[in-house]
This record gives C-alpha cells, sequence and structure tokens, in this order.
C-alpha cells in the first residue's frame, strides 16, 4: 500500500501544483485580459487623432496659403501711405494756385495783372496800377483774405502806370 499511497501522494501533488500553475497564470492572464480592451480603445483614439490631425493639417495649409495676402500688408500699407503724402503734398501745392487765383478774381478797378507765380509756399504777383489808392485796396484785400507775410519787395514807374512786385504765404500755407 505504500506504493499505491506514494502514487496518490504524488498524483495529489500534482493536482496541487497544477491547480497551483493554474491560479498563478490566472494571475497573469486576467489583468492581461483586462488590458487588451483598453489597449484596444487606446489605439482607437490614437488613430482618431492622427485622422483628425491630418483634416487640421489641411486647413493649416489652406489658411497658410491665405496668409500670404496678409504678409504683404504691411509692405503695401508703407506704399499706401507714401503715395498718400504724394498726394497731400501734391494737394497743398495745388491750393497755392487756387488761392492765388481766388484773389485775381477780385483785383480793385483799374489794376492789371502782369505776372503770377507760386512756388514753395509763396505767392509772387506783379500789378500795374493807375493809382496808389488801388495799390492799398489790393494790400487790404489779400490781407482780408488770409494771406499772411505781405510784403511789397519791389515798385517801378513807366509810361502807363506804376507796377508793384508783392510777395505773400497764400492762406492754406500760412503756420
Amino acid at each position: 500500500m505504500e506504493k499505491g499511497g506514494a502514487l496518490e501522494s504524488v498524483a495529489t501533488d500534482a493536482r496541487r501544483t497544477r491547480k497551483m500553475l493554474v491560479v498563478y497564470l490566472a494571475y497573469l492572464v486576467a489583468p492581461l485580459l483586462l488590458c487588451v480592451p483598453i489597449l484596444g480603445l487606446l489605439r482607437y483614439d490614437i488613430h482618431e487623432r492622427e485622422v483628425a490631425n491630418a483634416v487640421l493639417g489641411n486647413k493649416v495649409t489652406e489658411i497658410d496659403a491665405q496668409i500670404v495676402d496678409i504678409k504683404d500688408l504691411n509692405k503695401v500699407r508703407s506704399r499706401f501711405l507714401t503715395r498718400k503724402q504724394i498726394v497731400e503734398q501734391i494737394d497743398v501745392d495745388a491750393l497755392q494756385p487756387v488761392a492765388a487765383l481766388a484773389i485775381l478774381q477780385r483785383l480793385p478797378a483799374g489794376m492789371q495783372l502782369l505776372f503770377l507765380d507760386s512756388r514753395l509756399g509763396r505767392l509772387a504777383l506783379v500789378v500795374r496800377y493807375t493809382t496808389p489808392s488801388t495799390e492799398l485796396a489790393l494790400i487790404e484785400q489779400m490781407a482780408k483774405s488770409g494771406f499772411k507775410d505781405l510784403r511789397v519787395t519791389d515798385r517801378q514807374s513807366g509810361a502807363e502806370g506804376e507796377s508793384l512786385r508783392i510777395e505773400a504765404t497764400p492762406p492754406e500755407m500760412s503756420p
């Protein structure tokens, strides 16, 4: 019986060892089985993010193409401001003759314009008159019209009357 009992004890030990192995394997496999769905979810999430990044990458490429126009905005703005300054300077230069022509419409009776020049913010005109009162009337009229820094720079007498050169700053150019 000893042999039978020893065989039984070996068989029992073998069963116990198998049982223990199954339990140990169960302890190892159970967490792995729980990790498989989690790993699957993580892989799915990674795939979805890659797809979303590809879509966003395409949108970024489209927007970058549109930004090229915006990048040149500073150059366009500086060119525009330069042109605006040129136009403003031309406008100022154009206002001087307008002011001169406005005063010419109101020349006192008996006065004739011989010369008119408008440059660099100054107006110069030479008029011929017959009486001194018309000279004074013109100077007063120019002062009332807003001309500044009125100066009589030259007087000449001739057979047809006296001529007078007046220099002034037009109203739009006065400081």
